[in-house]
């Protein structure tokens, strides 16, 4: 049996590009053949497959100094080029983790018009992980809208982070997930809130990247080209708090290492990593970025996978949020879940500049007992997926 998945995965995201791999890697551990539908995804009836051509992001991050007032002296940086040579330096390893470690279909389909056409190549369809279902960025691809209702369709681990849809939103989820055969959501406020739009049981399994274990992990790492410290702090920070840097270089003092982080990780120049940590890495792919949460001393991210892979090696973490509450586009939900399965208190999170780090770092994690809960989601989730592959013969409508 040949499966179709349906994901983000090729966006120069560390966590993206990496539950991608992990939930490709599980199926295929099954006995099925397996890959990544390239796919461009359309958003309000605009397809993005034009954006493809910016993928080293040289006009976002032109646009983004000269629309700005930022003064000559980073004028000059962009224009002499240290930072977006340095990016494509960064999404070229990207590019060759996906061609080295990831199979996808042979061509790339643009938005509705195309996706069809990928139809007969596949017996199984699988959309998943990450925040595929993002009510701010709603594509019905991503539901397996397109596949007819003789093949086998199967929701492995969307991210939702929300509690609550319009009735404009609803018009359109409820028909297509309603078609989904095996229904499942990464986390609980998902779960629920499925589970009351469409009346049937929703599983919570994991994020595929908990699917592999530290040592799946350990054969595809990579130390960095450019050098780093024997002992260091991995900061990895998708957003751009003060608050997170400042709390950082607290632990750094404190604790007398140095940090190491990767700056500009959106793509654009940042001004608050302009002059964080002692070690910047450019050349870092997800091999690189694996080998950095495995070696550190402590982790410090305001990242969902930053905290999965620091979980999964074991490091002392600590968390911050990146978005406000009250921000519509929050995604701290993903963070909270995952602590509450593991039931790992959140004194692990940040959230206000007069925390104490030191009390917080000096409370051990009994990583016996995470590490035995995990096991446990990790059983359960697996024995999910496969079930609902191996339904291809007598697939169901209704969820067990």
């Amino acid at each position: 049996m040949k499966v179709g998945i349906i994901t983000l995965y090729f966006n120069y995201n560390y966590g993206a590009i990496l539950q991608a791999y992990a939930l490709q890697k599980a199926i295929k551990q099954f006995g099925y053949v397996a890959e990544d539908i390239r796919y461009y995804r359309e958003i309000d009836n605009k397809s993005t497959y034009l954006l493809k051509k910016e993928r080293v992001n040289y006009t976002k991050l032109k646009e983004y100094f000269l629309n700005r007032q930022l003064g000559e002296k980073i004028r000059q940086r962009l224009k002499d080029g240290l930072v977006r040579m340095k990016i494509v330096e960064r999404q070229r390893l990207f590019d060759l983790f996906l061609n080295e470690e990831m199979d996808e279909s042979l061509r790339s389909y643009d938005g509705h018009k195309d996706i069809h056409l990928c139809i007969d190549n596949y017996d199984i369809f699988v959309c998943g992980s990450d925040n595929i279902w993002n009510k701010n960025l709603l594509d019905t691809t991503f539901m397996l809208e397109f596949v007819p209702d003789d093949k086998l369709k199967i929701a492995y681990a969307p991210g939702m982070s929300t509690n609550s849809l319009s009735e404009e939103q609803k018009k359109i989820v409820l028909p297509c997930v309603s078609r989904i055969d095996y229904l499942s959501c990464r986390e609980s406020i998902g779960a629920d809130l499925l589970t009351e739009l469409t009346g049937r049981k929703v599983q919570v399994v994991l994020d595929p990247t908990l699917l592999l274990d530290s040592e799946d992990y350990k054969k595809i790492e990579r130390k960095p080209a450019e050098l780093i410290p024997n002992e260091f702090i991995f900061c990895y920070f998708c957003g751009d708090e003060s608050i997170s840097r400042i709390k950082a270089n607290e632990l750094s003092e404190s604790k007398k290492l140095p940090i190491v982080t990767f700056p500009h990780v959106s793509g654009r120049w940042t001004k608050e990593d302009s002059h964080f940590g002692d070690h910047k890495i450019y050349k870092a792919g997800s091999r690189e970025f694996i080998y950095l949460v495995r070696h550190a001393k402590y982790v410090c991210t305001d990242s969902f996978h930053g905290t999965v892979f620091s979980i999964i090696f074991k490091k002392p973490f600590l968390c911050f949020r990146r978005f406000t509450e009250k921000n519509t586009k929050s995604l701290n939900f993903r963070i909270d879940n995952i602590l509450r399965q593991l039931e790992i208190d959140n004194q692990y999170i940040i959230e206000e500049i007069n925390e104490s780090i030191e009390k917080i770092v000096s409370v051990p994690i009994d990583w016996g007992k995470v590490h035995d809960r995990l096991n446990s989601l990790r059983t359960k989730s697996i024995t999910y997926l496969q079930n609902a592959l191996n339904d291809f013969e007598n697939k169901l409508t209704v969820v067990p």
